[in-house]
């Protein structure tokens, strides 16, 4: 070979060499990337579910710790990814758990437009609708509450999700959910016509849904609170004892306030004239009710006022007054009650103590 070719071949030879060896390496260095991106994911993963098992058995501190512990590789993995949605969803219910209604909604948001985005995950969207708008709920941001709600029901029937493989039954309980949610606000704001059609609506989705004991609780609860609000008092006895029945039945108690149940259930024997078994319901709505926080719930003094009143009824006097000694204890604890309130129900518990020692004097 000449010189002349030799400069020649190797004219074209070394510049293949060079795109040779820089195809190489970008080869090399994305396969890594992938890898360590493959491997990034699969440890948040098993994270995620360490966490989530916490949650579930009650070491809440836990599994904040863990999700704390991930902010740096929620970075590397980018808000696009549904894995993130997850991480804040996590960090939602913590907050729910520790009472934290502000922090938790901004979590629920954070989830909710990672898993819109995403467009794979319908369950978890259904999931996060459920849980960001019984915060709003629980905030008693009403109005909107009942905007998410819509778009929640809106989002789950879209032809957006129709192609998503879903497990069965999951998007038609999260739908009931909201539905549920929808129905508990008119009967809060008084709307009952309107509560009532929309739970006649409701009852076709709990029949293909046989298996949703929550559902079916919360439905017969709901129910119950409808037909206690119109003074349909025997309808709502057998709605909220169905109630109770099935969360007693499937251990609901953590996930179903039955407080409310067995204080409604005591008023309704009360009006009945049956005090004994309403001192039954009151004394069980009064032992959930101190084993919360002081001031958890507005029925925690409610509940000590009736019972003195059904003892007052089956002239226990002295167990009367008692319960109405410790009411003045509730009210302190109460923040969201008005002063004026307060100072109102302390003059009334007040003159109704001072009649019963009067009662009591002259029985002496």
């Amino acid at each position: 070979m000449s010189n002349r070719e030799t400069k020649k071949t190797l004219q074209w030879i070394i510049p293949l060499s060079y795109v040779f060896v820089c195809c190489y390496f970008l080869l090399f260095t994305g396969c890594n990337f992938f890898n360590n991106n493959e491997r990034t994911e699969t440890e948040f993963k098993a994270k995620l579910y360490r966490a989530q098992q916490c949650i579930l058995k009650g070491k809440i501190d836990d599994a904040e710790k863990t999700l704390n512990d991930m902010k740096v590789e929620t970075k590397k993995l980018g808000q696009d990814s549904y894995l993130v949605g997850w991480w804040h969803f996590l960090r939602g219910k913590i907050c729910t758990e520790k009472e934290l209604p502000e922090q938790a909604e901004d979590e629920y948001v954070k989830a909710l437009t990672i898993f819109k985005r995403d467009g794979t995950k319908p369950n978890w969207v259904g999931a996060t609708y459920v849980k960001y708008t019984s915060v709003l709920y629980q905030l008693g941001d009403l109005e909107k509450a009942k905007i998410y709600i819509s778009r929640g029901l809106s989002d789950l029937t879209t032809s957006k999700y129709a192609e998503v493989k879903s497990d069965d039954g999951e998007l038609l309980r999260y739908r009931v959910r909201l539905l549920l949610l929808q129905a508990e606000i008119l009967i809060c704001e008084d709307h009952l016509d309107e509560a009532d059609v929309l739970l006649q609506k409701i009852v076709p989705n709990l029949n293909a849904f046989p298996h949703g004991k929550y559902e079916a609780a919360k439905f017969s609860n709901l129910l119950g609170v409808l037909n206690f609000k119109q003074g349909h008092f025997p309808d709502a006895d057998i709605c909220f004892t169905e109630a109770l029945k099935i969360v007693e039945e499937n251990r609901l108690e953590e996930y179903i306030e039955t407080g409310s149940i067995v204080f409604r259930l005591g008023i309704i024997n009360y009006k009945r004239r049956k005090f004994d078994q309403a001192i039954v319901y009151f004394q069980k709505a009064n032992k959930i009710y101190e084993s919360r926080p002081p001031g958890w719930n507005d029925l925690d003094y409610q509940t000590k006022i009736w019972l003195g009143r059904a003892y007052f009824k089956k002239q226990d006097y002295p167990k009367a007054r008692c319960y109405y000694e410790s009411v003045i204890d509730s009210l302190e604890a109460l923040p969201r009650l008005s002063e004026e309130r307060r100072h109102m129900l302390k003059i009334a518990i007040s003159e109704r103590k001072n009649s019963l020692r009067e009662i009591e004097d002259s029985h002496r």
